[in-house]
């Protein structure tokens, strides 16, 4: 369970890092 939590933070994180204008979108 722990590792599936890790896994989708780290994922988001990625997915913010390259995409920041989708970030700001998203937030809105």
């Amino acid at each position: 369970m722990l590792s599936l939590s890790l896994s989708l933070s780290l994922s988001l994180s990625i997915f913010l890092t390259a995409h920041p204008i989708s970030s700001s979108s998203s937030s809105s």
